[in-house]
């Protein structure tokens, strides 16, 4: 018998002595089974018994069934989430629950973890193992599971059952939308299902959670789940400080400061949070929140745009419902159209299926100066529909320009605009008069490798340079979550609104039209 088992074994005789029925209250009592029984390695590679922090306690108290956390690095939130599950597959029968991360390495790491909390455990505690690999424990006889996965596994979960589900830096963007609906479907209501991540900025399926979910810190917003939200910003943990060396003294910044009146922070803290700050730069406010959680999503992630910006300017605009709904989506109007103004409609067709993204078109007026946001149409729309409604929008806004992104359905959509739009063999509106003619002579804009990043670049420069006046909060939203992604490639979902906005952008910098400031 190793040493550590033999630990082991006593923790258990002493569990023995104290309670009558000992098996009973480790099998009902989770947190109990944790600090009775469960050895863990801390992060200076020795082997102690697991002890709550101040986090995992407090969470072992607000905990749901359904779950969703935004909090910083290295709290013990898996660790905790790895015992509990172990506990309720051991002790209870026909149980399946799944760790998944983000990666195969991240995976295999916390089920390392959760077998090293296994293998240690008193044999008396222990039920038969059939067998047990590098993704699987299974005791054949309570007929229960614990076993791993992964994002980079597409068709993981499709039909399991599960019953305790931990999904770990969910907010990373390798977590697609459809891979979180087959998951969650997985649990029945009786199940667990814990969210788990860092901010990974807005947008995506967590984001989306997280901010739907019941928030006691947040009870103004909206409930859209029934999960449970919690934040557990660095500075509530106890061992994020620095020690002060004798006869130091701290000067601090005016952020600093801030933050030691807001937060009252020591200047313990305000030491490990410059060391930290001096490894990870950006990264710090990512991995370490320490703002209102919906400023850790704003200020995390690699959005291209300015998205504190953005939010200072939604909060000026009001509530906004469509001013008119045509059959398959919305038309918005902030201001009608003005006698001698010039404008463009830019658009972004698409199929119109209701598994297809949307198709939309903005108008923004040029002259007079600034350019602004007037109106914006976006729905499922198809080609034909696209076509008719941005005529008429287009002769309401004295015979606005518009520019057709050509790439895909685009074709159709300028084709009609060209030749004329006809129903039923007659020619119901004639062809459009103003049609955006590309830098390579073609009616309509290109979208490519090339002149997305072009596009985009001169969206965000107008945007922090004040040149235009954003209008609409759904065009606000998306660029929000409008980000950099993998393989030098940019977008969002959706973003259709952000890309209309950039065609009518380049349509009035590079195409014929002029105007003057």
């Amino acid at each position: 018998m190793s040493e550590t088992q033999r630990d082991a074994t006593e923790t258990a005789d002493r569990v023995l002595r104290i309670w009558d029925s000992p098996r009973e209250r480790v099998m009902y009592d989770a947190d109990y089974f944790m600090e009775s029984l469960v050895l863990i390695v801390d992060k200076d590679s020795n082997t102690i018994p697991f002890t709550l922090n101040s986090i995992q306690r407090q969470y072992s108290i607000q905990k749901t069934f359904r779950d969703v956390i935004l909090k910083g690095r290295q709290h013990g939130m898996s660790t905790y989430l790895e015992s509990l599950f172990l506990h309720d597959t051991m002790f209870n029968h026909n149980t399946q629950s799944v760790l998944l991360a983000h990666t195969e390495q991240a995976a295999t790491l916390m089920f390392q973890r959760c077998k090293f909390m296994f293998e240690h455990l008193p044999e008396r505690f222990k039920p038969h193992v059939k067998f047990s690999n590098r993704r699987e424990l299974h005791f054949d006889n309570i007929n229960s599971s614990f076993f791993i996965g992964s994002a980079e596994q597409r068709d993981f979960g499709r039909g399991l059952t599960i019953n305790n589900l931990h999904i770990s830096e969910c907010g990373s963007p390798v977590f697609k939308e459809e891979l979180f609906t087959g998951l969650l479907e997985a649990v029945p209501r009786s199940g667990r299902i814990v969210l788990e991540s860092t901010a990974q900025g807005e947008g995506g399926p967590f984001y989306e959670f997280y901010m739907g979910a019941r928030n006691l810190i947040a009870p103004h917003r909206p409930v859209k789940n029934n999960f449970t939200a919690h934040y557990f910003p660095w500075y509530i943990n106890p061992e994020y400080k620095e020690p002060i060396l004798r006869g130091e003294t701290l000067s601090y910044t005016e952020e600093e400061l801030r933050l030691i009146t807001r937060l009252a922070l020591t200047p313990e803290q305000i030491k490990w949070r410059r060391m930290k700050k001096a490894i990870q730069g950006n990264k710090f406010v990512q991995e370490y929140p320490e703002d209102n959680d919906e400023d850790a999503f704003l200020k995390s992630g690699s959005p291209i745009f300015d998205n504190y910006l953005l939010s200072e300017i939604d909060k000026t605009l009001p509530e906004q419902r469509p001013d008119e709904i045509w059959l398959g989506g919305d038309l918005f109007v902030h201001r009608m159209a003005e006698r001698g103004a010039k404008y463009i409609i830019g658009a972004d067709p698409a199929e119109g299926d209701p598994r297809s993204d949307f198709s939309a078109a903005i108008v923004i007026r040029v002259n007079p100066y600034p350019i602004e946001q007037v109106a914006l149409l976006v729905g499922l729309f198809t080609p034909d529909m696209l076509s008719e409604k941005i005529w008429k929008i287009g002769k309401a806004y004295n015979g606005a320009m518009i520019a057709v992104e050509r790439n895909n359905h685009g074709h159709a959509v300028i084709n009609q605009l060209t030749n004329g739009i006809v129903r039923r063999g007659v020619m119901k509106h004639p062809p459009y008069d103003n049609l955006y003619v590309g830098p390579d002579k073609k009616v309509g804009w290109l979208t490519t490798n090339i002149t997305k990043p072009q596009m985009i670049d001169e969206l965000d420069r107008a945007i922090r340079g004040g040149e235009i006046i954003i209008k609409n909060k759904r065009f606000i939203s998306e660029a929000k979550k409008f980000t950099h992604l993998d393989h030098n490639k940019m977008g969002g979902k959706p973003d259709d609104v952000v890309m209309c906005q950039a065609v009518a952008l380049m349509a009035a910098i590079a195409g014929r039209f002029q105007w003057s400031m």
